[in-house]
């Protein structure tokens, strides 16, 4: 229960909390690494707990993201865990805006429409290729449209584009998951 929420980051470089933030982050984020690897130990000790980790997988993407999620980091200078494959460990305002884009898809007209304005390197490429993956995975009926600024963004033999990010995703998943 003390995993649920993913403590929120700094405001800005200015804020007077920051160091604070940055620990209680980490903290949740060791948690989160820990738990991972005791949930997925678990399931395959027991298989037949794999039924209700569906379940919450279904129903809850941050718990999805955090336990399943895979993320390609091609830097190795970005994280403590250095660069390669790495465990999608998302930060609060990813959720906020994983959030947003759940909230937009129950809405009907004007607001049936949603836009993020953002920087780089803030993991939104990630996040919308998750969700998409995350619908597929669990819902249905569902349909998705990928759109970028650049055609080679979508789809090319690269890590970079949105099709390879889905990818890794799907194949960073365990076995059982994937549908046949």
């Amino acid at each position: 229960e003390s995993l649920q929420i993913v403590p929120p980051g700094p405001h800005s470089g200015l804020d007077p909390d920051a160091d604070a933030k940055r620990a209680r982050y980490l903290a949740w984020r060791d948690e989160i690494y820990r738990y991972r690897v005791q949930r997925q130990h678990e399931l395959r000790s027991n298989p037949k707990l794999i039924p209700l980790e569906k379940h919450y997988c279904a129903n809850d993407f941050g718990y999805w993201l955090s336990v399943y999620g895979t993320i390609f980091e091609p830097r190795d200078d970005r994280n403590a865990l250095g660069g390669g494959n790495l465990p999608y460990i998302p930060f609060a305002k990813q959720i906020d805006m994983a959030n947003f884009f759940f909230w937009v898809l129950t809405q009907r007209g004007p607001d049936g429409d949603g836009v993020v304005s953002k920087s780089r390197d803030v993991g939104a490429s990630w996040m919308i290729c998750a969700i998409a993956l995350h619908g597929w995975l669990f819902k249905n009926p569902w349909n998705v449209l990928l759109v970028s600024r650049k055609e080679e963004l979508v789809d090319s033999k690269n890590h970079r584009p949105l099709f390879a990010k889905t990818d890794r995703l799907y194949w960073g998943l365990p076995e059982w998951m994937r549908p046949a």
